[in-house]
């Protein structure tokens, strides 16, 4: 029987993403659920955690995958030529519209339009997307009549979703018609041994086309197995891609960048506690530590802890809520 991963692999023509952890097999399920629907998709997730890459597989394993992808910046939409790049516009709408131009929906046609980083994009403009979004029309600048959108809408934040519209950067109504359903990416810190598996992808790539082969020592891997990676897949890739330049043959140790040999990390079997620690950091470390041991699986981390599912949910939560889940330092 194939894997869930192998499936995503199989039906989408490509492999867009790596990992057999616990929470990438829940993900490669999900998608597989929602790729095939109409439905608008909000991808939840920190900086550089692949956001892009899942919008793509959801769209390679859609109905629209003959169609195109197209993806916007939303914080890198120029104010004075915000319309006309998500609209376009008509020849002579304004001064040096010397000829038609296709907007961002017009591009999508038939495919998918991948709003990356919703939240950065203007209060104006998230006005104006609501109302494409809900009248499945949209205008050019200049245009005497509107036009039918036919695009299937995924977006991307990497901000706490319930912050960014209390602060006002994100409206309310805009997040329900975007987020018909809503998708979380794990950290790459909560993958477990997708680090290796990674590692081991992003150093093919670097080796593909070129005469030399390279590989990680095992000394090199158990570092990147242990590291917090702050950065999530972004920093790995350019981890890897510096390690290749500099190594002969075999990347060691010497070839990692100095925060990544020097970084005191936790890993399950070694767990150590500072002088003056609190009764609650102590607890914190523990739990948070068992959870990661676990690749996030949080049924067999409350087993072994040997609290309750629902207490485990609660102590989570309220180390949520204090930006404290990160993996706990020596």
């Amino acid at each position: 029987m194939s894997s869930d991963s192998d499936e995503i692999g199989h039906t989408s023509g490509r492999e867009l993403l790596v990992g057999e952890s616990l929470p990438m097999l829940d993900l490669y399920r999900t998608i597989r659920k929602i790729a095939p629907g109409e439905i608008s998709v909000l991808i939840n997730g920190e900086s550089g955690t692949g956001k892009d890459l899942v919008a793509r597989t959801i769209h390679a394993l859609s109905p629209r995958r003959d169609g195109p992808y197209v993806a916007v910046n939303c914080g890198a939409i120029a104010a004075e030529l915000a319309e006309s790049e998500l609209f376009g516009h008509m020849k002579g709408a304004f001064t040096g519209a010397t000829s038609v131009h296709n907007g961002f929906f017009k591009q999508a046609e038939g495919g998918v339009l991948f709003l990356d980083e919703l939240t950065e994009m203007r209060l104006d403009l998230q006005v104006k997307l609501l109302r494409v979004l809900e009248s499945q029309t949209f205008q050019p600048v200049g245009a005497e009549r509107p036009q039918s959108s036919d695009v299937r809408i995924i977006a991307s934040s990497n901000r706490e979703l319930s912050d960014a519209m209390a602060n006002g950067q994100l409206r309310r109504d805009l997040y329900y018609r975007v987020a018909q359903f809503s998708l979380d990416l794990p950290p790459l810190r909560q993958r477990g041994e997708d680090v290796v598996l990674l590692a081991k992808a992003f150093l093919e790539e670097q080796c593909s086309g070129g005469s030399v082969r390279k590989q990680f020592s095992d000394e090199a891997l158990d570092i990147l197995r242990i590291y917090h990676w702050p950065g999530n897949i972004r920093e790995l890739r350019n981890v890897v891609a510096r390690a290749f330049l500099l190594a002969d043959t075999e990347i060691g140790l010497k070839d990692l960048p100095g925060n990544l040999v020097s970084a005191q990390s936790t890993t399950p079997d070694e767990l150590h506690l500072p002088d003056g620690q609190t009764l609650e950091d102590v607890e914190r470390r523990i739990i948070v530590t068992t959870l990661h041991a676990h690749n996030g699986n949080k049924t067999t981390a409350a087993r072994d802890l040997g609290i309750s599912l629902k207490t485990l949910y609660n102590r989570l939560k309220h180390y949520e809520a204090k930006n404290l889940l990160s993996p706990p330092d020596a």
